[in-house]
């Protein structure tokens, strides 16, 4: 093997390493609702703008996608923590909420 060969084999290898950790790691660090949504509030601003290239507006997507999951998730343990806190003597009030 060339030198010059070997080193590009290095670099690629490098870059296949780096980018097997960043997408581990971006798995199991699930963001809060409010950084998830100001995520997903910016790619749709850059997906809007229609400067990206195909290839990189469906990764953009496969983020939003998984933002969007993540913020409706947040948000259904939100609902379900107030349900219990309004819960008394095992009936559920609920009461229609009145935005003054």
């Amino acid at each position: 093997m060339t030198p010059d060969l070997a080193s590009a084999c290095g670099n690629i290898t490098r870059l296949l390493i780096v980018e097997f950790w960043s997408k581990t790691l971006a798995r199991k660090a699930t963001p809060n609702f409010e950084q998830a949504l100001a995520d997903l509030e910016q790619l749709v601003e850059a997906m809007e703008q229609g400067d990206l290239s195909l290839e990189e507006s469906l990764k953009q997507f496969e983020t939003g996608i998984a933002l969007a999951s993540s913020c409706q998730q947040s948000l259904q343990k939100a609902e379900q923590k107030v349900e219990q806190l309004i819960e008394k003597n095992g009936e559920l009030l609920t009461k229609d909420f009145d935005s003054e």
